[in-house]
């Protein structure tokens, strides 16, 4: 109970004191439960290794006793012991020992909890796509117990997921999902984790005065409990300090930061030490050296990434170029790593992450110092693409284009605007600019163009400019002789050549360097390239359809994008139009999405009620149709009915209330994941009723007036939010405040 409670003090002494008695008894139960909670409280305080033998002399009696139950208990938390200390494979291996015994014994809550902390491990290792696979198996392993609380954690966890992959509004939504499903029953320290996730998405969205209050109420959430995390919240409110410009105020923070115990947070606070130095103006050479050294200690690409990128940087402001590239090129190597183990649907927000705007800084930095330059001849301009066929074309075309476009969804006049110009630009081998905002669709346009095209049959290469930096670029696009460049151990064909006889995708083409650019607009010209460290020219014939979200124009009168290129590219314009723009497709496109996660789940499609259309209409959806999939497949990970009913998108309150999400801001700081340790509060309770303490009703009751007073306090005595907390509704909900004879202003009797 003082475990619940966090009153880690008083529960060691307890704990104490029942294993001393337990053993003296030969109480093997006791014996256990104590051990365990003796185990959890050393896990609290990062003594990992005292943790570890515990839950291993647990393991091990539960094993010779045949307790399964207990003994997966002893495994995950033994799993989270060897993650402390770094010890991957180990921790790796007892989780999955865990799941093993835990299935044999019909023991879905430790198998739930084994499972969720595989997805730590793997995101731990930046292996983001299993990460996500063992996040959403835990959920659905939770769904079926009905845990609200752990529900939440895996939210938070899950939210981490997405806000290092660069999703930030998806992030958000876990956020929202977390609060909604944990309400009052969120352990203090699951409480704390979940403010200092709100705080990193506030900031990441460039609200750093929310985000400021979020890691300041997290700060005294750890500081009451006495936990080490407290640094960790002072390093968010340092980077929240340096993003605001108070330089001062952020070196104070840092040099309050106790000493850091493991490689990892070390180097995270000397990442940012060097941030702040270079803010206030001095000399980081020497920083950045320490700060890449304590990121090789630990072993992270995540961190190793931008430890390069601010050496790279300092060597630059320093002059040494010869060291400067070749600093940067290693972390060009490292960025690439990292990108292999994005999921391909989450690659457009990786390519904003702060660590890859900063990467492209340092290389339009080192560029300039080199001296690099290019020339500009611009072409005239190309005629605008002819206006779209009347309404009526559209309704004779309707069923010819749903077999010609079955992928594209949509009746409204904005889409059948866009299927006839697809019309008359599949066929024909001409170049292709697809424009418009992120998330609406422009890769299927591009796959409707090849398809409906005489190279059908023929590949169809996409590549994601956005998501590799310059050097990677080029090798990607015209390949490379082997050695080129360290690391070229062979010849490598590129996309180009991949694409003989086909069609290329060059997604994000706003977002390309000088350099690739000089390199692309030859073979627009030319249709003939060199591999990168390579003198003979490779001929091609290969279709090339370009898009982008980006001001192509803007660009070209601000010098960013060569003007040649633009009026190369622009030769035929399809424009997809915002979501907001044909609402009407809205029911269409969201039966769509459910039935496409439905069948990736393997689990029956979920149907939207009427009520949720109107809510989802009343909605901008600034982030598109992309969006729109993210938010259906979030409220559908956690519904429990098969239609959709408006209190499934409780969380999304915030955003829905919003005209428009802000824009993603350059500072967003990283998070990572917390392990779970399994959990006694059932075997508590049950163990209390067992003795005669307490009745089960009573047990119930107590939870229940408990609960509900906490809700009425932190609601402000207002029943209608209260009730939302709970998950209840108002009128039962006040029936029980009267019942309990409860103040319905504060809800304390």
């Amino acid at each position: 109970l003082h475990y619940q409670r966090a009153s880690y003090d008083e529960a060691r002494q307890w704990a104490q004191q029942a294993l001393a008695d337990a053993e003296d008894r030969g109480e093997l139960m006791l014996v256990l439960h104590a051990r365990n909670t003796l185990g959890k409280l050393a896990l609290v305080q990062r003594d990992a290794a005292s943790a570890a033998e515990l839950f291993e002399e647990n393991r091990a009696l539960a094993a010779d006793a045949g307790l399964g139950h207990q003994e997966a208990q002893a495994l995950t938390n033994l799993g989270v012991a060897r993650l402390r200390r770094q010890q991957l494979a180990a921790a790796e291996a007892a989780f999955e020992n865990a799941i093993t015994v835990a299935s044999g014994v019909n023991d879905t809550r430790d198998r739930a909890i084994a499972t969720e902390n595989l997805a730590v491990l793997a995101h731990l290792r930046r292996d983001y796509a299993r990460a996500q696979t063992y996040y959403h198996d835990a959920v659905t392993l939770l769904k079926h117990l009905g845990n609200r609380a752990m529900l939440a954690r895996v939210a938070i966890n899950l939210g981490e997921l997405y806000l290092s992959l660069g999703e930030h509004s998806r992030a958000r939504t876990l956020c929202e999902f977390s609060t909604q499903m944990g309400g009052v029953a969120l352990p203090p320290s699951v409480r704390g984790e979940e403010l200092v996730l709100r705080g990193r998405i506030d900031a990441a969205f460039g609200d750093t005065a929310k985000a400021r209050v979020s890691f300041e109420a997290a700060l005294g959430i750890y500081a009451r409990l006495g936990e080490a995390r407290v640094a960790d919240a002072m390093l968010e409110l340092a980077r929240v300090a340096l993003s605001d410009g108070d330089v001062e105020g952020a070196k104070a923070t840092l040099a309050e930061l106790p000493a850091q115990e493991s490689p990892k947070s070390a180097a995270e606070v000397a990442l940012l030490a060097v941030d702040v130095e270079r803010a206030a103006g001095g000399h980081t050479l020497a920083m950045a050296e320490h700060a890449a050294e304590l990121a090789e200690v630990a072993d992270d690409d995540e961190l190793l990434l931008p430890a390069t990128q601010r050496l790279a940087r300092a060597l630059c402001d320093e002059g040494r170029l010869e060291e400067a590239t070749e600093a940067l090129q290693r972390a060009e190597r490292i960025d690439a790593r990292l990108v292999q183990c994005v999921p391909e649907e989450a690659l457009g927000g990786w390519s904003k992450r702060p660590a890859r705007v900063g990467l492209a800084a340092v290389q339009t930095q080192l560029a300039a110092a080199w001296n690099q330059s290019r020339d500009s001849a611009p072409p005239p301009p190309a005629r605008r693409p002819s206006s779209p066929p009347p309404r009526r074309a559209l309704d004779r075309r309707r069923a010819r284009w749903n077999k010609s476009y079955p992928d594209l969804v949509g009746s409204s006049t904005a889409m059948g605007a866009v299927l006839a110009m697809l019309d008359k630009v599949a066929p024909t081998d001409a170049l292709a600019l697809i424009r418009g905002e992120s998330g609406t669709g422009k890769e299927l346009i591009a796959e409707a163009l090849h398809n409906n095209s005489a190279r059908k049959n023929r590949p169809f290469i996409k590549v994601n400019c956005a998501a590799l930096v310059e050097t990677l670029l080029l090798s990607e696009l015209f390949g490379h002789e082997r050695g080129a460049f360290t690391g070229a151990s062979a010849r490598k064909k590129g996309r180009f050549e991949l694409a003989a006889g086909g069609t290329i995708f060059l997604d994000e083409i706003g977002d390309i360097s000088p350099k690739a650019q000089v390199a692309l607009l030859r073979v627009l010209q030319e249709r003939e390239f060199e591999r990168v460290g390579g003198t003979q020219p490779i001929k091609v014939d290969v279709r090339i359809i370009a898009a982008t979200h980006r001001d192509l124009e803007a660009m070209v009168q601000e010098g960013t994008f060569r003007e040649d290129l633009y009026y190369r590219l622009r030769g035929v314009m399809l424009e997809m139009p915002p979501l907001r723009e044909h609402l009407d497709d809205l029911p269409e496109l969201a039966e769509r999405l459910l039935n496409r996660i439905a069948t990736e789940r393997a689990e029956p499609p979920r149907i939207m009620s009427q009520p949720v259309l109107e809510l989802l209409a009343a909605h901008r959806w600034p982030g598109n149709v992309r969006e729109l999939e993210n938010v259906l497949r979030s409220a559908t990970l956690f519904a429990d009915s098969p239609v959709l009913s408006p209190e499934d998108f409780a969380a999304f309150g915030e955003i829905f209330r919003s005209s428009e999400l802000q824009e993603d801001a350059k500072h967003s700081p990283e998070g990572g994941p917390h392990p779970v340790a399994s959990v006694d509060f059932e075997d508590m309770v049950y163990d209390r009723i067992r003795g005669g303490d307490h009745s089960l009703l009573e047990i119930k009751k107590v939870i229940e007036r408990e609960c509900i007073v906490r809700a009425m306090a932190d609601s402000g005595g207002n029943i209608t939010r209260a009730a939302t907390l709970l998950g209840m509704k108002r009128p039962r909900l006040s029936q029980l405040v009267k019942q309990y004879g409860l103040n319905s202003n504060t809800g304390e009797a």
